[in-house]
C-alpha cells in the first residue's frame, strides 16, 4: 500500500535551500549553500546532495536567475552522479526559469543539481534555489 508523506510523518523527507553564493564555482553539483527547510537534515549543504531517506516518488524543483549577458547558462539534475532524462537550457540574459521532475527514487539514492555549459564564475543571483520533497512512499 502506498501512503502519503502528509498524512504519515513523512514530513522529514522535504527541503527548500537556496545559493548564499553569487557565482557558479563548478560545473556540478551546485552547492546551495543555505537551507531554509531541511527538517530531516537529509540536504547537505556542504555537498549540494539530497539523499532520499525513504524509497517512493520524489518531486524536486529548480529555479534559477542569471545575471550573464549574452551566454548560455544550463543546468542539469542528476541521480547519483548520473544524467537522467531532466536537462535544464537557458538562454540567460536577465532572466530566470524554473523546472520541476518527479523521480522514483529508492533509499540511499542522491540528487543534485549541476551546471552545464556556464562559465565558471558565471554570477547568478541569490534567487536561485533547489528544493524537494516525497510525494508518495513505496
Amino acid at each position: 500500500m502506498k501512503t502519503s508523506f502528509v498524512s504519515t510523518g513523512y514530513s522529514d523527507a522535504t527541503f527548500l535551500a537556496s545559493l548564499d553564493t553569487s557565482t557558479i564555482d563548478s560545473a556540478s553539483p551546485l552547492v546551495f549553500d543555505r537551507a531554509h527547510i531541511n527538517p530531516g537534515g537529509h540536504y547537505n549543504t556542504s555537498t549540494g546532495l539530497y539523499t532520499a531517506p525513504y524509497a517512493g516518488v520524489y518531486q524536486f524543483s529548480v529555479h534559477f536567475q542569471s545575471a550573464v549577458s549574452g551566454a548560455d547558462v544550463a543546468l542539469n539534475m542528476f541521480t547519483d552522479g548520473a544524467t537522467p532524462p531532466m536537462h535544464v537550457d537557458y538562454q540567460a540574459q536577465n532572466g530566470h526559469r524554473s523546472t520541476t521532475v518527479l523521480y522514483e527514487l529508492t533509499s540511499g539514492q542522491s540528487v543534485s543539481v549541476g551546471a552545464y555549459q556556464a562559465v565558471v564564475g558565471s554570477p547568478l543571483y541569490l534567487a536561485t534555489y533547489f528544493s524537494g520533497y516525497l510525494v508518495q512512499a513505496n
